[in-house]
């Protein structure tokens, strides 16, 4: 996730948040008395435009902060009550949408409509033992659908399916309940038994051009220690720890980290006064992990709790610190592109969530940043910060702890341009773009160290004392100047586009 702080006025000192102050939460519940048409939450996910898009009973719901608007599709039998909306996967300008007991649907985005997506004979339908259990859409941009009755993987754009079960000898049973997908783009199968006599669950890794399911107990074998159980309902790759894993099951959260080759199981126990009692079993549904590296859980019968690895301490929320916290299930935590924390719950409305980690302490940055004036701050994807400075260039902080440091030099077009820093942002491709309040755009590619320098008045660029700058979704770099001039650079192209301030056109 990238950050950005805008202008920050006279900064002698660089500070960032103290994560060794433990956060404080405060929540804001959003029901029915502001429009909400139902407390049932399953589902969050934010759109490109900023929009919560929320899954309900009462049918898909978009929330812009301020109203609700509901949609739902009249499914013109005796179900055409309910429309429940369970799961929303991102696709192509549209959602996937697992609706409950009437299967998978589109909705498309540019005209609001829902298409109802027939799968495969034997996997679709209104049966009970062919219903959707889990949606995931993974980053080739296939659909996967684990169902009750084995796999299906669709391709959108060829509209082709591809199905799998117990049946054809390559999954170890049909009840698919969870896909998920780790940082090496493999997928994985949680796959339950409900048939008498044969209980519990297998995950593994499923290649589908090979037809392949290994189980974990074959690819884990080697690892230190056995995970715990393997009945998975999400997962996360930790931010913190590269390489690893983090696994949501009935019995709490398990760690797999594959660099140290080791597995390691955390479980909780329900509140139940000062102390708890420790059970056997406490399910988790849903795993956030912040930049911070704390890792906030959503339980299936204990609502919010924080974990803090190092300590391997656990922080009850909500009900257990008498906060006025969502029920107990929790179903969903989504951080937005705003850096606010939402929760979905069930029958307890959509939860708002504000943490402050109270308290700052020094970054390890070098001393002549410190005697500096800050005048722009951002972190790229890779977790560096680059910080803009007023006469002393553009410095960039490596998350190891180095740093470089940028500097322009008159006549030479291969550094950074001169002047005051008033811009940063990073593009799809991870290069760095940075705006002189001198007339300069400069482009720079840190894996390579090559610079280009774009003049004011040259490159069709109108502007001269740039003022800001933003690459958008679409890779076009925004920049606006004091002249009165806002324009935008194509990509590839970088062919400039003007808009002037005109007091005379309204």
């Amino acid at each position: 996730m990238k950050q950005r702080l805008g202008w920050m006025g006279l900064f002698w000192l660089w500070l960032v948040p103290c994560w060794a102050v433990p956060p404080q939460v405060a929540f804001s519940r959003i029901g029915p008395e502001h429009g909400l048409p139902h407390t049932n939450i399953n589902d969050i996910i934010q759109d490109d435009f900023g929009f919560l898009w929320l899954g309900t009973s009462a049918g898909l719901v978009r929330y812009d902060g301020y109203d609700f608007i509901t949609y739902r599709r009249e499914l013109g039998h005796e179900a055409s009550g309910t429309f429940e909306v369970v799961q929303i996967e991102k696709g192509d300008s549209c959602f996937w949408l697992h609706v409950r007991n009437e299967g998978l649907f589109r909705f498309s985005l540019y005209d609001e409509t829902f298409t109802h997506i027939d799968l495969p004979d034997g996997l679709g339908g209104h049966q009970a033992w062919s219903v959707i259990e889990d949606l995931h859409r993974d980053m080739k941009g296939r659909l996967w659908v684990g169902t009750r009755n084995g796999l299906v993987c669709y391709w959108p754009k060829q509209r082709r399916f591809q199905t799998w079960g117990e049946e054809d000898g390559i999954l170890p049973g049909s009840f698919v309940g969870a896909v998920l997908e780790d940082d090496q783009q493999q997928i994985w199968l949680s796959i339950h038994h409900i048939y008498i006599g044969k209980e519990g669950s297998v995950l593994g890794r499923f290649d589908p051009e090979q037809d392949c399911f290994e189980p974990s107990d074959e690819l884990l074998a080697s690892y230190h220690g056995t995970l715990q159980s393997q009945l998975v309902y999400s997962a996360l790759s930790s931010r913190q720890q590269p390489g690893s894993w983090w696994l949501a099951t009935d019995y709490g959260i398990s760690l797999v980290d594959h660099r140290q080759r080791s597995i390691s199981n955390y479980t909780f126990a329900p509140y139940s006064g000062d102390m708890p009692d420790l059970i056997e079993r406490a399910g988790v549904n849903c795993l956030y992990e912040d930049s911070t590296g704390l890792l906030w859980v959503g339980s299936k019968e204990e609502g919010l709790l924080t974990f803090e690895k190092q300590n391997e301490s656990w922080t009850y929320l909500g009900q257990a610190s008498e906060l006025p916290m969502l029920g107990s299930k929790v179903q969903d935590i989504f951080l937005d592109k705003y850096g606010v924390m939402w929760l979905a719950a069930f029958e307890s409305g959509l939860q708002k969530v504000e943490i402050g980690y109270g308290g700052f302490q020094r970054l390890a940055t070098p001393l002549a940043i410190d005697r500096l004036l800050v005048t722009q701050v951002y972190e790229d994807r890779q977790g560096n910060w680059w910080i803009g400075t007023f006469a002393d260039g553009l410095y960039e902080q490596y998350k190891d702890g180095g740093y470089t440091n940028l500097r322009n030099r008159p006549g030479d077009w291969s550094t950074i341009g001169a002047g005051p820093i008033r811009g940063i942002d990073q593009d799809q491709a991870g290069r760095m773009w940075i705006a002189s309040w001198k007339g300069i755009i400069s482009q720079l590619d840190p894996q390579t160290g090559t610079l280009r320098r774009l003049r004011g008045g040259h490159w069709d660029l109108q502007g001269w004392a740039f003022t800001a700058l933003v690459v958008d979704r679409y890779d076009r770099v925004w920049i606006g100047s004091e002249d009165a001039c806002l324009e935008y650079l194509e990509p590839g192209s970088l062919q400039a586009h003007k808009f002037l301030f005109d007091p005379q056109d309204s």
